[in-house]
């Protein structure tokens, strides 16, 4: 046994283990601390959200922006001037948004309109795919991007029968079916057949500064034109999902698909499925799909003619022409051109608000949090008072960037960045509670595992966690990392 006091370097052993760290950022006493990778002591905290100014992207003015991603902080804002489709890298610091050279994807003539040309980032080929509106036909085209510069692929003509309402979304998980040979597929109307065509592309063998190999193509017979299409790949049960609207009354369809290792393969549901009656066809109705990983759900959104009334549920297909809705959300009245990002575990949903004028308003964003099937919604914020419309928004590494067409600046494109507040914790760097107040810049001490820390209100004997806003719970929150196990209802025995 060892009795009495035990010196190491001349100095007591502490019988209640500890360290000393220097605070960046004020931390108050007895909360969950981190270290960062500076080496430096933090208080576990999800700082609020924040956003910036507009930035203009050009000083034209036009009729449609796109904005894509490919989910690890590199944007493009696309948009539709004099009949051609130009596009720059975006530059996000903060919440400021900046950009590079401007570039044109697509030169010759077309229809000019916000649903006749939309992109996707096609992650197994490390490039991005773009459907367009060819003088009343329909190509595609791949490009790359490197620092802020664009590098344009040969187009690929694919039919002209009047062609409209362009959809494109690409296989996104590692090991899919047609993942490795960079699948892609685009969903469009073919206005003098009435029918409404899956072509499924692949990005080609010699790069994506070639044209597209069309793999194969299937098409639904429609029985009217069908508008303002929207596609989504579900990474979850390995599946295009695309939805539509008949111009005929605005039925509401979705429809769904899948390829083969080789990107080409269709197998379609037999017809779709109505999922709303008369929902309205006026281009400020948009559709939306996005695929959510963490939770494995798809989400669509919507705005119905009456009331102008825009709604999120989730959605999955079962069998033959069935799918499966979840509860159904209303995100208000007077909501249009919505549409769906996802980011760290949530969705954010941005739209206009039309109180004013249906077809425009102020540009709003809203996050909706996934519970099962069932959404909740959380506080609207107003990113800027002029009037928007015809945009879209994509989650990347540390928020949304938004992309809107700005009527209030002579239509011209306009990208913001929001930036969403998310926890500094992670699965290791959590190291214990502060043993009292320390102000930023100080050295103070931190209690660390095999310590007691004074809490409150805690349950004797429960193991708690730390969650990402710096409480404690019995529930593990994501990621999850272990205070202690409670002592008393005060005191708190450090895991970590």
């Amino acid at each position: 046994n060892v009795t009495g006091q035990i010196n190491v370097n001349g100095s007591a052993l502490s019988a209640a283990p500890e360290i000393t760290a220097t605070a960046s950022g004020a931390i108050a006493a007895h909360k969950p601390v981190i270290i960062n990778s500076s080496g430096q002591a933090e208080e576990v905290n999800i700082p609020a959200d924040a956003f910036g100014s507009g930035a203009e992207a050009s000083t034209s003015g036009i009729s449609g922006v796109r904005v894509i991603g490919n989910g690890a902080g590199q944007y493009i804002l696309a948009w539709i001037s004099s009949a051609q489709i130009k596009a720059k890298v975006v530059s996000i610091s903060g919440t400021t948004v900046s950009y590079g050279a401007q570039t044109t994807l697509n030169n010759s003539g077309g229809q000019g309109g916000y649903h006749h040309f939309d992109m996707c980032y096609v992650p197994g080929k490390t490039c991005y795919a773009l459907v367009f509106d060819h003088s009343s036909g329909v190509s595609t085209l791949t490009f790359t991007v490197s620092g802020t510069t664009i590098t344009v692929g040969t187009r690929r003509g694919i039919n002209s029968n009047n062609e409209n309402s362009f959809a494109i979304a690409a296989v996104t998980k590692v090991g899919d079916p047609g993942y490795s040979v960079g699948a892609f597929s685009i969903l469009h109307n073919d206005a003098s057949y009435s029918r409404y065509f899956i072509r499924a592309c692949v990005v080609s063998t010699e790069g994506a500064n070639f044209a597209p190999v069309i793999k194969s193509s299937d098409y639904w017979s429609a029985g009217s034109s069908n508008f303002i299409s929207k596609a989504a790949y579900h990474e979850g049960d390995g599946r295009f999902y695309g939805v539509k609207r008949a111009t005929s009354g605005g039925d509401l369809r979705v429809l769904s698909w899948t390829v083969n290792t080789a990107g080409g393969g269709i197998s379609k549901d037999g017809q779709g499925t109505t999922l709303v009656s008369n929902a309205g066809n006026d281009e400020q109705l948009n559709n939306s799909l996005v695929y959510e990983p963490n939770s494995n759900k798809l989400i669509l959104g919507y705005t119905k003619s009456s009331n102008y009334e825009a709604v999120v549920q989730t959605i999955i297909y079962t069998s033959g022409t069935s799918y499966s809705l979840g509860t159904a959300l209303s995100l208000g009245n007077n909501r249009v051109y919505i549409y769906l990002a996802e980011f760290n575990g949530k969705i954010y949903a941005t739209y206009c608000d039309g109180s004013s004028q249906n077809d425009r308003g102020d540009l709003q964003i809203r996050p909706i949090t996934i519970s099962g099937t069932t959404l909740t919604a959380g506080t609207e914020t107003e990113i800027s008072s002029d009037d928007h419309r015809q945009g879209s928004c994509v989650g990347g590494n540390t928020g949304i960037f938004i992309g809107y067409r700005n009527q209030d600046s002579s239509s011209r494109p306009t990208g913001y960045f929001y930036k969403a507040g998310t926890t500094n914790l992670t699965d290791e760097n959590f190291v214990g509670f502060s043993s009292a107040a320390i102000s930023n810049g100080a050295s103070g001490t931190v209690a660390v595992t095999g310590n007691t820390t004074t809490q409150s209100s805690l349950t004797p004997g429960q193991k708690y966690y730390v969650q990402g806003s710096g409480t404690l719970s019995t529930t593990a929150d994501s990621p999850s990392v272990e205070a202690g196990i409670a002592l008393s209802s005060t005191k708190l025995l450090i895991k970590g």
